[in-house]
């Protein structure tokens, strides 16, 4: 949509945020890494570690995330009576690109550049930017399109949002984790620079089944009623926030589990696709110790019949189910396999907790 202020520059940009963002990986081909043999020593010295209680989740939530700056998720051309101009390209800015201010001017949110821009007359603009953590300046030659409008050729976005799942409470602390995976961008991939965000309650209201070739989804509203608190941290393990208050979960505390004390074997995970959380069977099939892929440290399957027959397997907004075997928390869901939805991967707990700050 193209922002067209009455005299001058023109900002185009996206306001709305995706529903289906990020939540969910979807992936189509299995991870190529043997599970590693389990070493004795280190598998005695993680048993001498003192136990950690968490609450298991499962609850769908709504997530807002307002990006640390406005991302850039696309460039475009501007028709202009001497041809075609891209006054962003020119100046060095690419997609994935993070502006950060405007002539020395914080900004994070599109309201906020657009109204910077509108009032330039035309003059070059300076704006700063974040590319992969490494800031520069870079300034851009408004251009005066055939409609009489100045642009600068951008597509901004400032803030997201969607549904997922619970993982952990930590009723000590007041931390709470979920998805076992970041919130990305869902044109650029990237993972979306937090300025801040805010987690709600979440209601199903529907669910797409996943079939081979194409990944379901739990279709969800936000509950501003029910506020799990503000959030502070989105990495590639998952996001982790601060409870306004103490949750109430009706589960237990829980003992968590090492990386070296999941089995292959039965387990269940803690979802909410039948609208309250619903504790399903699946296996994890493989214990993947040293894939150094994200998000993907055992290979699982569901096996419960209801969650099939309901979702036909991992949909999105499960991520972050939590996963439990012989009473401990292993881990979180994480993604489907596209060729088998009952098919997906999880995330140790163990790798979730080590990024939280």
């Amino acid at each position: 949509m193209n922002f067209s202020p009455k005299k001058l520059l023109s900002l185009t940009c996206s306001f709305v945020a995706s529903m289906a963002l990020c939540f969910g990986l979807v992936t189509t081909a299995s991870v190529q890494v043997d599970s590693a043999a389990v070493l004795p020593a280190q598998e005695a010295a993680a048993l001498k570690q003192p136990v950690k209680m968490l609450v298991p989740g499962g609850e769908a939530f709504g997530v807002k995330v307002y990006a640390n700056g406005v991302m850039v998720v696309g460039l475009s051309d501007i028709n202009t009576a001497e041809g075609v101009k891209s006054p962003a390209y020119a100046a060095g800015i690419r997609t994935k690109d993070v502006i950060t201010a405007v002539n020395g001017d914080p900004i994070n949110t599109v309201e906020r550049i657009a109204d910077i821009l509108s009032g330039c007359g035309g003059s070059p603009i300076t704006v700063t930017v974040s590319r992969k953590g490494v800031f520069f300046d870079a300034t851009l030659m408004p251009a005066l399109s055939t409609d009489n409008q100045y642009r600068i050729g951008l597509w901004v976005r400032d803030s997201t949002a969607g549904i997922g799942t619970l993982t952990f409470y930590d009723p000590e602390t007041g931390c709470f984790g979920g998805l076992g995976h970041a919130i990305c961008d869902i044109d650029t991939g990237e993972v979306v620079p937090i300025d801040s965000g805010t987690v709600v309650g979440a209601k199903v209201v529907d669910v797409k089944r996943g079939q081979k070739g194409e990944a379901g989804e739990l279709v969800g509203i936000f509950d501003e009623e029910i506020r799990f608190g503000k959030l502070y941290q989105n990495c590639e393990v998952g996001i982790f926030g601060m409870a306004d208050s103490p949750l109430v979960i009706e589960r237990q505390a829980v003992p968590i589990a090492g990386k070296y004390e999941v089995r292959e074997g039965p387990a269940t995970i803690i979802c909410s696709a039948s609208g309250l959380p619903e504790e399903y069977r699946i296996t994890i099939n493989k214990v993947m110790l040293n894939s150094g892929v994200a998000g993907k440290s055992m290979a699982i399957q569901v096996t419960d019949e209801r969650l099939i027959a309901l979702t036909g397997g991992i949909v999105q907004g499960m991520s972050g189910s939590p996963i439990l075997q012989k009473g401990k928390l292993v881990g979180a869901v994480t993604h489907v396999m596209l060729g088998d939805p009952t098919k997906g991967y999880g995330i140790f707990i163990e790798t979730m907790l080590k990024e939280v700050r």
